[in-house]
């Protein structure tokens, strides 16, 4: 498979331009090669000594039947928790990972219950583990990267497992940014009371709902914000199928943390070219872009935006992906300064093609109907500045050396051993 170098000289400004990412799982972004290492360094046995089996084995690079199958392959990973102290050389590589993709504001999640499992680790050990991990990656970055944590309570684990994570959370709130629900959707609204505390700590929520086109029924997003407290919705696609709740999810301005090739893979959407995303888009809502589970896709960031850009049915163009990275910001749930330090440093300054332009106003107009929504957008779109055809045929040589202001020394010289660009 072609090197991460290979790629990049390829497909320039895929990497070079600045993301933001807000849904991704730690424990579904390990390298494929640090599994096997793992396997082999703790004596695990493996499946086979075939590689491409081995990655049939872990990793899922082609549809499953549904979330559940997907959710299965985590058995496979959460073997090399036998060591805990993996988790740190982990993260340190996630987030040099990310880095190397260019995003420049990372949104960590991971699921404590579910990393101790059956090893019953405390999960204050498992939280110093991954504080360092953080710590050493960003160091190794320049602290090019803002990083912040997202504390996930696994539902299906249950009562009692949910309610320890969530004092977990609250009594650590100062090192998580926020509190996720996921695991299969099951009863989306049973955990109300550990919620409502959250909610009275001052924790910020967000939850996996409306992804499953079996289980994740459009109400789940709409039980997770007006239930749960839910500010945000981790992919949401399945509102689609009920303008009422869509309708919902727009006139309260719902972030929707959308993931294309993590619901084509889980079999949540028929192909990445049918992915909502686009029409979502269109109609005013507040989106953003995200891998998921990379490391278990053997997908990247950079691969999302090229998919995104080249498929003739949705065809995102660098000025989209700069207004979705902006909306990803105005939802993110870091501090306010890093908020406002990323989006100065990265996205005030510049449209994509490189020419000053004040920034656009994010506060969206209250949606009423889906055409209405529609024509607002069309109108609020009018950009204050754009570049002449000439301008655009003067760049267009240069696109692939410097769209979007390419992060200088983003890209540190590693290996990277073999993922193709494509959670519990």
């Amino acid at each position: 498979m072609p090197s991460t170098a290979d790629r990049k000289a390829e497909n320039n400004w895929y990497w070079s331009i600045p993301k933001v990412e807000l849904h991704c799982h730690l424990e579904g972004s390990i390298r494929f090669s640090r599994l096997i290492n793992e396997y082999v360094r703790q004596g695990i046995a493996l499946p086979t000594d075939d590689v491409p089996a081995q990655r049939d084995f872990f990793l899922i690079e082609t549809p499953v039947p549904d979330l559940s199958a997907f959710v299965d392959k985590f058995d496979h990973i959460h073997k090399i928790f036998a060591d805990l102290s993996v988790l740190e050389a982990i993260t340190e590589e996630v987030i040099e990972d990310k880095f190397n993709e260019g995003v420049v504001m990372f949104e960590m999640r991971w699921a404590p219950s579910y990393i101790s499992g059956s090893f019953e680790y405390d999960f204050n050990d498992i939280l110093r583990y991954i504080q360092r991990g953080v710590a050493k990656g960003r160091a190794k970055c320049d602290n090019k990267i803002e990083v912040g944590m997202i504390c996930i309570a696994v539902g299906a684990l249950g009562a009692e497992q949910f309610k320890k994570t969530a004092d977990f959370c609250i009594a650590n709130k100062d090192a998580f940014i926020a509190f996720d629900i996921a695991g299969n959707e099951v009863n989306a609204g049973q955990y109300k009371e550990y919620m409502d505390q959250l909610h009275a700590a001052g924790v910020n929520i967000t939850v996996h709902a409306a992804e499953d086109r079996v289980a994740g029924k459009p109400e789940n997003a709409i039980i997770a914000v007006e239930d749960l407290h839910a500010t945000r919705i981790g992919h949401g696609i399945q509102t689609e199928k009920d303008p009422a709740a869509f309708k919902t999810i727009l006139d309260r301005d719902i972030h929707l943390e959308l993931c294309p090739s993590s619901n084509y893979v889980t079999n949540s959407v028929d192909s990445v070219a049918d992915h909502p995303i686009r029409r979502f888009f269109d109609l005013g809502a507040n989106i953003s872009l995200n891998t998921d589970d990379p490391g278990l896709m053997a997908v990247d960031l950079p691969h999302e935006y090229k998919l995104l850009h080249e498929l003739p049915s949705l065809h995102f163009t660098p000025a989209e992906f700069k207004d979705m990275n902006l909306k990803a910001i105005e939802a993110s749930f870091m501090p306010k300064h890093i908020k406002d330090k990323v989006r100065d440093t990265w996205f005030s300054h510049k449209d994509p093609l490189g020419i000053a332009v004040p920034l656009p106003d994010l506060q969206p107009a209250k949606q009423v109907a889906a055409a209405a929504v529609a024509a607002a957008v069309a109108t609020a779109a009018a950009p204050a500045a754009q570049p002449s055809v000439q301008q655009k045929k003067e760049r267009k040589t240069r696109i692939a050396e410097d769209v979007l202001s390419p992060v200088e020394g983003m890209q540190p010289e590693r290996k990277k051993e073999g993922r193709r660009c494509c959670c519990f």
